[in-house]
């Protein structure tokens, strides 16, 4: 049977043409499809429900919040949601886990740990982190973003001391000292301490100490005995309030509070006060008015000279 070539031909270039094309997107398609080359992606939403038992001295806090993964990529009853873990945390419980065809949502009970701020305690601004991390598999594989719904706090949620400030939403590849590479998604949750009620708790009652002894400058300066018991007295009830309020509050830290700075400016206050009484004992034995003026005069200097010079200390060098 005799072929004309001239009209195989034409159909033969466009067969071949059409097979390329195809064997072409279906490479791409794997391409795409391969885990390899598109990890897949989760859409994370966290919603807090609860915090209590703030342990400020080891940097615990235990929540108690939902969290959602979504996917439009994924069917969650064929497919189970990758597991997490609570890279910041201990879990006490998993409940009400619920998954449809696109999406996985759970609840969570757990305690979790922060190194917390107390730079400014009284007046402390708190952000307590939840930070996941898929569990064995690193970002080429499943990669953490935030959800189309953004993580947030129930609405009726309350706090007893503490004022809700905002949401901080970060997601990041975190590489390990081995070099692997994890998708990680953290949302910190702000919050802060009332200023006017901080303030009266923890800082009044030192500037009320500070004033007495300013106060002692307006007495008689041969008045020894009664500047001593004054001195003693606010010395006690310093010292007591400072181990109350902060030494067993806090942990051991390495830098002031600012209620540490505040008492820090009045001890010096108190240490020129006691050197006067000193002074005066020693130098004026025969209770001259002239010469006891001439010393407390002094001493007025130097107490203002000491207290500017421990404040611009303990403030400005952020010991």
């Amino acid at each position: 049977m005799d072929v004309n070539l001239r009209v195989v031909c034409p159909y033969l270039i466009v067969a071949i043409l059409i097979i390329g094309f195809m064997n072409n997107s279906f490479a791409q398609t794997q391409q795409i499809s391969d885990p390899e080359n598109s990890p897949l992606m989760y859409d994370v939403t966290i919603t807090l429900m609860d915090i209590s038992d703030i342990d400020y001295e080891n940097g615990g806090y235990s929540l108690s919040f939902w969290i959602k993964l979504y996917s439009e990529d994924i069917d969650f009853t064929l497919v189970p949601p990758p597991e997490i873990d609570f890279v910041n945390g201990k879990i006490d419980e998993i409940v009400h886990e619920y998954t449809d065809k696109n999406s996985y949502s759970a609840k969570v009970y757990g305690t979790f740990f922060t190194n917390m701020n107390f730079r400014n305690y009284p007046l402390m601004h708190l952000s307590l982190p939840i930070i996941i991390e898929p569990v064995q598999q690193p970002v080429d594989e499943i990669k953490f973003v935030s959800g189309k719904v953004s993580s947030n706090i129930d609405e009726n949620l309350t706090v007893s001391g503490l004022l809700f400030k905002q949401v901080k939403i970060d997601t990041l590849d975190y590489t390990y000292f081995d070099g692997d590479v994890f998708s990680r998604y953290i949302v910190t949750f702000e919050f802060e301490t009332p200023i006017l009620t901080s303030f009266l708790v923890g800082i009044f009652p030192i500037l009320v100490l500070a004033g007495l002894v300013v106060f002692l400058f307006g007495l008689d300066p041969r008045n020894h005995d009664l500047k001593a018991e004054m001195v003693v007295g606010v010395l006690i009830a310093a010292v007591f309030f400072h181990v109350i309020d902060v030494g067993e509050s806090l942990p051991p830290l390495t830098y002031l509070t600012l209620e540490d700075k505040v008492i820090t400016i009045l001890y010096g206050m108190l240490g020129v006060i006691m050197v006067e009484i000193i002074s005066q004992r020693k130098w004026n034995p025969e209770d001259d008015l002239q010469k006891a003026e001439k010393i407390d005069k002094k001493f007025r200097m130097i107490f203002v000279v000491v207290s500017t010079a421990i404040a611009i200390i303990v403030f400005l060098l952020r010991i």
